[in-house]
């Protein structure tokens, strides 16, 4: 254990550039830093900082350790945060990210019950189509549909899901029903997004058109509800409307596209009790249809 607290104040030292910061810092003495750094460079046999009255110079050998022990240094402060967070209440400012549809239909409702059980937080959500930077942009947690594509990232898979082909009845009752896929063509279709629309099936993929495009699915499913034309959304965000009659299913036997959530943060970062917190909520939220 002293072998392992020596090179953590010698990682202190490097990163804040100070005996006396990195003391601060590790809530040590200036002289107990001192004396470890002295006692980790005699078992090295090597010169590993320069101490000059105005600054600290890094020799090639601290160099060299530190680019090895720094990283090992942050794994054990996250694993000891992970572990004080067991017990921790949430606190703080959690920023979080998905589509609109799902920023409505989720996010906003889960914020409602976390912020009244957990009232020294504070709620962020950005609603975009953008695949955000959750590192670069500072976020916490993002939730996205589809499939998943960086690697980098945990997840956790909150509800299995598909899209829908819907209209109103309204719609359905002016314009006919389409027996399939390739009948669309024949119909007005609520496209949205950037570019041709191809709505995909179990079997096949169509393109469709239509007089109305907007921005998001969110979008297209009122529109839909408004007997503008057919729209192809989220089960999710249709099935109420399903339920009630105001909108009716098409194309069922053709199984539309999978369309799955995903909770996502950082690799990086352990999954705080702030962020664990929330999650939690977000899958009772998904389960029950929002």
């Amino acid at each position: 254990m002293d072998d392992l607290n020596e090179l953590q104040v010698f990682a202190a030292v490097v990163d804040e550039g100070s005996f006396v910061r990195a003391a601060r810092r590790l809530g040590l003495t200036t002289s107990t830093v001192s004396r470890r750094m002295a006692a980790l460079e005699d078992r090295l046999d090597s010169r590993l900082v320069e101490r000059t009255t105005r600054r600290l110079h890094v020799t090639e050998a601290g160099r060299k350790l530190h680019a090895r022990v720094a990283p090992a240094v942050r794994e054990i402060r996250e694993a000891e945060r992970a572990v004080r967070d067991l017990r921790d209440v949430p606190r703080g400012l959690l920023r979080v990210t998905s589509v609109p549809t799902v920023s409505r239909q989720f996010l906003v409702p889960t914020a409602r019950d976390y912020l009244a059980r957990y009232p020294d937080t504070q709620v962020e959500i950005l609603a975009t189509q953008r695949i955000v930077d959750l590192v670069g942009e500072g976020f916490d947690l993002g939730v996205r549909p589809g499939a998943l594509e960086d690697s980098s990232l945990m997840s956790r898979k909150l509800a299995p899901g598909h899209a829908v082909v819907c209209a109103s009845p309204a719609y359905i009752a002016r314009k006919g029903r389409p027996e399939s896929p390739d009948e669309l063509v024949h119909h007005d279709c609520v496209t949205w997004g950037i570019g041709p629309a191809r709505w995909r099936f179990a079997d096949r993929e169509v393109e469709v058109e239509g007089r109305l495009k907007v921005s998001d699915p969110g979008l297209a499913h009122d529109a839909a509800l408004a007997g503008i034309g057919i729209a192809q959304v989220p089960a999710f965000a249709a099935d109420p409307q399903l339920e009630s009659g105001r909108l009716v299913a098409l194309l069922e036997e053709f199984r539309p596209f999978e369309l799955r959530l995903h909770a996502v943060w950082p690799s990086s970062r352990h999954l705080s009790a702030r962020v664990r917190s929330f999650i939690d909520l977000l899958v009772e939220r998904v389960q029950a249809g929002g």
